[in-house]
């Protein structure tokens, strides 16, 4: 009896999702390496700054950056344009809501 109990569990939620490969949204860790995979490039934009600034990505549906907002150090003295073209080499991989935004600081 205790081997059937797990087969249960497992199928229902297959048979009751829209498509079990892809997830709702990405990952915390998702999102974390795909900003760590691109941070060393994000934090050369900043070298030489004295505060710290912050970025707001928002991921489309095919898990690639969509947009990028800049604030803090970085958009006051001229890095935004730098941050975004970094910031453009995230994935996070393909999920189902059409979009997703998450934010994070980046110190210098």
């Amino acid at each position: 009896n205790k081997g059937a109990a797990p087969t249960a569990e497992n199928a229902e939620p297959a048979a009751g999702s829209r498509n079990q490969s892809i997830p709702e949204q990405p990952s915390q860790g998702q999102v974390n390496a795909a900003i760590r995979g691109v941070m060393p490039s994000v934090k050369a934009c900043v070298a030489g700054a004295d505060d710290v600034s912050r970025a707001t990505v928002t991921f489309g549906s095919n898990g690639s950056v969509k947009s990028v907002s800049v604030s803090g150090w970085a958009a006051s003295h001229g890095a935004t344009g730098c941050i975004k073209a970094a910031l453009q080499g995230a994935n996070v991989g393909p999920f189902a809501k059409s979009t997703f935004t998450t934010g994070f600081p980046i110190r210098p």
